[in-house]
């Protein structure tokens, strides 16, 4: 289904397009978390500095966004408020690819809907720079390529969408689940019943190359979850991929036998085309790691430390019992037209629709709020299955259908990007692929003519589309990050931290001991030098604009963390030394690498006689730990 249309039946489109830009500008500058904020700006700083990701330091992610980051900060200025308003252009890019692939499925009116509702459960929940955002927008962008190329099978939007794939890459590791989708969307795509091709051989080996293919992809994610392999890991990450899996082998399967040669070779071909598009970005970035004979340690860096990193920087999903609150979303989802009149069934849909507004009004409630959450989590293996159903019914229908392509499209990439919620499966993962559940549900909600769907039922669907929407209007946009889907809890960012590199409006609490704990270091170092700051506190070197002389980001990063302490401190304190550094940082228990180590600390505190302690909650009794403590040396 789509509806191009004059411009006037996109009023409403063209309204709350008006409305995100003003929003997005408006929490622009609003609400951080302090390590994320250094992570963005130590990364992008330190390339501006001359060093390269992963060479020179330990880079989180692939390392393309610290390059990009930092050539924002040429361009814009050396803020992290110059990054956000980067992200802001991406957020609104994706309202509008949301809205271009809600078209497919749905009216104009409902479509605007659906993207309303993807944008509220999406950036402005936590408008950080983050590359999983990045991920969001460049997967949206990508997915409308594909989409254009099923309509018009023109190789040129394979190229383009391989070259998103690429940047995307780039940015963070997971780019990698959308090329995937990508993969296995094009050998979809590929199978054609040509007048041709009928008089041809007929073979399956077409179909046995797709199982093989598609045996391939289930045993990647496996491999990549096997780690966690609990019911709820299963459930959240596995399955989805199988059930798209298994779809595919079964279009494959109920399509007449082809020339093999005929659909390989285009399956190929393609394969071949996304894959220039993909490697050309990647290619001209590692240039410069080629010629500096660095390449092994990107390399090691992309693909080798992740692994390693995976034990201290996890979050369990919800445990078993929370999926009964998906139940009543699966009984929307299975009903079938109502066997009694049609004014029954409309009085049905708007006492249903009243209902959902009380639930989304009222969502504040503990009891609410936690059920909101544990309905929308599950509701991506939920959403795959009901659509993979409805695309091998209507595969029955129908040998060839560009919205069956399109359904398949957005349930697969719906199913491998959702895996950004691994293994650090906190709530605002979700958020991150929460645009695609909402365009995943119209595919399903689209299918109603094979699945037993009617107009009475699509009510009931449109009216839980309605309530997550305004849920996510008036709760998530105004919870704190930290405490998203455990409880809404209003964190007002309400005063200037008024530093040169973030110009931030931030939670008063947080701002009373960045501004006078930043002082402090600059007072007590020299411009342009460098401190040591530990654990877990990137944000000290950005915001107090000294050098880090160490590869460290995170702590837990270092080789040495957990299998040689004594060795990690006799190396920190021989490099202190030697850069004669004048002034340390202690935080006393890092965000994913705990407590600084005892001894470690005992002996900074031996060598820098001086100190100065800051609290967060400065009324918090006298014998806990400060958050932070500054130690010096006298000057000579």
């Amino acid at each position: 289904m789509n509806h191009p249309g004059g411009i006037g039946k996109h009023w409403l489109f063209l309204l709350l397009t008006a409305f995100v830009i003003a929003d997005i500008l408006n929490c622009a500058g609003e609400g951080w978390l302090p390590h994320d904020e250094g992570l963005l700006g130590q990364s992008a700083t330190r390339v501006l500095q001359g060093e390269l990701p992963h060479r020179d330091f330990d880079e989180t992610y692939t390392g393309g966004q610290a390059i990009w980051h930092s050539f924002v900060f040429r361009l814009l200025g050396q803020d992290s408020y110059s990054l956000r308003l980067v992200l802001a252009v991406l957020a609104v890019g994706s309202f509008g690819a949301v809205y271009s692939l809600a078209l497919r499925f749905a009216s104009p009116l409902i479509a605007s809907l659906a993207a309303a509702t993807a944008y509220v459960w999406s950036f402005p929940v936590y408008f950080a720079p983050l590359p999983s955002w990045y991920n969001l927008a460049l997967g949206l962008f990508g997915i409308c390529a594909l989409a254009k190329f099923a309509d018009s099978k023109r190789e040129s939007w394979v190229f383009v969408a391989g070259l998103i794939g690429g940047l995307s890459f780039l940015v963070k590791i997971s780019g990698l689940y959308y090329a995937a989708a990508a993969y296995l969307f094009l050998l979809l795509s590929s199978s054609r019943v040509d007048a041709l091709e009928k008089s041809g051989s007929r073979s399956r080996r077409h179909q046995w190359f797709a199982i093989a293919v598609v045996a391939g992809f289930i045993a990647a994610v496996v491999m990549l979850i096997r780690k966690r392999l609990t019911v709820m890991d299963s459930l959240h990450f596995a399955l989805p991929s199988v059930l798209i899996g298994i779809t595919l082998c079964f279009i494959q399967y109920r399509r007449e036998p082809n020339c093999f040669y005929g659909d390989t070779v285009r399956a190929i071909r393609n394969w071949v085309v996304f894959t220039m598009g993909f490697l050309l970005p990647i290619t001209l970035f590692l240039v410069p790691y080629v010629s500096s004979g660095s390449l092994v340690m990107w390399l090691e860096g992309v693909f080798v430390l992740p692994q390693q990193r995976l034990s201290s920087a996890s979050f369990p999903l919800p445990n078993i019992p929370s999926l009964i609150c998906v139940l009543p979303v699966l009984g929307v989802f299975a009903l079938r037209a109502p066997a009694d009149s049609w004014v029954r069934g409309r009085f049905v849909v708007i006492v249903f629709s009243i209902v959902c507004v009380l639930v989304a009004v009222f969502g504040s409630l503990p009891f609410l709020y936690l059920r909101i959450w544990g309905s929308a989590r599950p509701l991506i293996p939920l959403l795959v299955g009901v659509g993979c159903w409805g695309v091998v019914c209507s595969s029955r229908v129908q040998s060839k259908s560009s919205s069956n392509e399109n359904a398949f499209l957005v349930l697969a990439m719906t199913a491998t990007m959702s895996l950004v919620q691994f293994p650090f499966s906190a709530p605002v993962y979700f958020c991150y692929v929460a645009p695609l559940v909402v365009v995943s549900a119209l595919a399903c909600s689209s299918m109603g003519e094979f699945t037993g769907q009617h107009k009475q039922v699509r009510g009931l669907q449109i009216g839980v589309l309605g309530c997550y929407c305004l849920f996510g209007l008036i709760w998530l946009r105004t919870g704190y990050v930290s405490a998203l889907g455990s409880q809404h809890v209003v964190v007002p960012a309400d005063d200037a931290l008024g530093l040169k590199t973030a110009t931030l409006q931030v939670p008063h609490f947080e701002a009373n001991v960045y501004r006078p704990m930043v002082e402090e270091i600059q007072r007590r170092s020299d411009v342009g030098s460098s401190i040591f700051a530990t654990s877990d506190c990137p944000e000290v070197y950005y915001l107090s604009e000294r050098r880090n002389p160490t590869r460290t980001i995170y702590d837990f990063f270092d080789s040495d963390f957990r299998s040689d302490s004594i060795g990690r401190n006799t190396r920190l304190l021989q490099m202190i030394d030697r850069e004669k550094i004048q002034c340390v940082v202690l935080r006393w228990k890092g965000e994913f690498s705990g407590e600084v180590n005892a001894e470690l600390a005992k002996a900074l505190i031996v060598a820098f006689p001086n100190r100065r302690d800051f609290r967060f909650f400065p009324e918090s009794t006298s014998d806990t730990k400060p958050d932070f403590t500054v130690l010096w040396k006298n000057r000579d």
